[in-house]
């Protein structure tokens, strides 16, 4: 489905630039609450930023090219959790795009967690329901993109396949069957979003990528 998505911007489908709205909130239970745990742990598991939104990063990435500044700010539900359990940002990119990105890990007592995200254009909108489906609605009509994951070769893998692919692409070294689509510097690029998603802190910080030596970063705003 992000292919489809990618796809459809690039044709300029909804228009350019894109804005990107991501929202993701999570339980505020015991599960998650607590130092111990590993999602709020940041020496375990890198937290909410690290382990989760840093997928997102990488899929918009790929869509809208590399991160040029980006706004941000996070915070921890109390001090005895290492990680952030909630954040914003705003992130704009060398094709012009935006992404405006808010998460909050504790902000449900009851009910399931989850991700949003839509791409708002000039002329329309793609809303992403998950990795295997997506939905258009533009000038030009509205199309609903899904795919079966259990029909792709080797089937009955379902959500294991893209992991399977890649660690064949891997395992293989066959790039004339199994192209990258992804280069270890977009992955870099991701990872400078997320690392500084984190190290924003409470106040409002401007970052710049790539880093310009000399200049200090964060760059605390007034």
């Amino acid at each position: 489905a992000w292919q489809r998505a990618r796809e459809l911007i690039q044709e300029g489908k909804i228009g350019r630039p894109v804005t990107w709205n991501l929202s993701s909130v999570g339980l505020r239970n015991d599960y998650y609450r607590g130092a111990n745990n590993w999602m709020w742990d940041f020496e375990k598991g890198g937290g909410m930023i690290m382990d989760g939104s840093i997928h997102h990063f990488d899929l918009i990435q790929w869509i809208c090219g590399k991160p040029v500044e980006m706004f941000a700010r996070s915070s921890r539900i109390c001090e005895e959790v290492t990680a952030p359990t909630e954040a914003a940002a705003y992130v704009r990119f060398e094709s012009g795009d935006h992404l405006n990105y808010a998460v909050a890990w504790q902000s449900h007592d009851f009910g399931p967690g989850g991700a949003t995200m839509t791409a708002i254009g000039s002329k329309g909108t793609i809303t992403m329901v998950d990795d295997w489906t997506c939905l258009l609605n533009a000038v030009g009509g509205k199309e609903r993109f899904q795919v079966n994951a259990n029909t792709l070769i080797p089937a009955g893998l379902g959500g294991v396949w893209p992991f399977y692919q890649q660690l064949l692409a891997i395992h293989n070294g066959d790039v004339p069957r199994h192209p990258a689509l992804v280069t270890g510097e977009k992955a870099l690029a991701s990872l400078w979003m997320a690392e500084n998603v984190v190290a924003a802190g409470p106040h409002m910080r401007r970052f710049t990528f790539p880093i310009v030596p000399g200049e200090p970063t964060p760059t605390q705003l007034p």
